[in-house]
């Protein structure tokens, strides 16, 4: 008869605690997060974000009915599969137009209320689809300059777009609100 030791069945206990570290990252997720309806999401494709600071430097003054700002690198949509589908705000390089245009769509409002920022404009067949411009490269000029890294060594530095998800519940087409619109003007008045 052999007898048993702790280290026959390692695996099941390793087993058991990758499980209480996944159920206990979920429930810390549901408990610390709420609905769509009232937080304000900002994703941002740039090569370096220091989101906790821009985060706490946002909830400082949230609009009424909105309980939290989430600020995430596009890197998060590997952890949270629909957190660039839920956005309410992307930030992007030019040369990501291309690319993020399916899912982009025409937004009204903002652009009539701040015809003095300077837009990006693409024709997708009937539609335009345009962004605000965020960070300058040429000049090395923009907002959020504090909190995004806009170019590395690695990834050299380009224009960026602050662009509305036009399926977001805060920027006005649904009737909810345009909050979206007033994170966008605080974001572009960050140096």
């Amino acid at each position: 008869m052999k007898k048993s030791s702790i280290f026959d069945r390692l695996p099941l206990y390793l087993l058991w605690a990758v499980f209480a570290a996944l159920l206990t990252m979920g429930l810390f997720q549901a408990v610390t997060d709420t609905d769509r309806a009232h937080k304000l999401t900002v994703m941002i494709n740039a090569p370096e974000v220091r989101d906790i600071p821009l985060m706490r430097k946002l909830a400082e003054d949230l609009p009424d009915g909105i309980r939290m700002i989430k600020v995430r690198p596009f890197s998060y949509a590997m952890v949270s599969e629909n957190s660039l589908k839920e956005a309410d705000i992307w930030l992007i390089r030019a040369s990501d137009f291309e690319t993020f245009l399916p899912d982009l769509g025409p937004v009204e409002g903002f652009r009539a209320e701040h015809p003095e920022l300077e837009y990006y404009s693409v024709r997708d067949g009937d539609r335009e689809i345009w962004g605000v411009k965020i960070y300058d490269a040429a000049s090395h000029a923009g907002a959020l300059k504090e909190y995004v890294e806009y170019g590395t060594e690695g990834t050299p530095e380009e224009d960026y777009y602050l662009v509305f998800n036009p399926s977001s519940m805060h920027i006005g087409r649904t009737g909810q609100d345009n909050l979206a619109f007033r994170l966008a003007e605080r974001l572009l008045s960050f140096p």
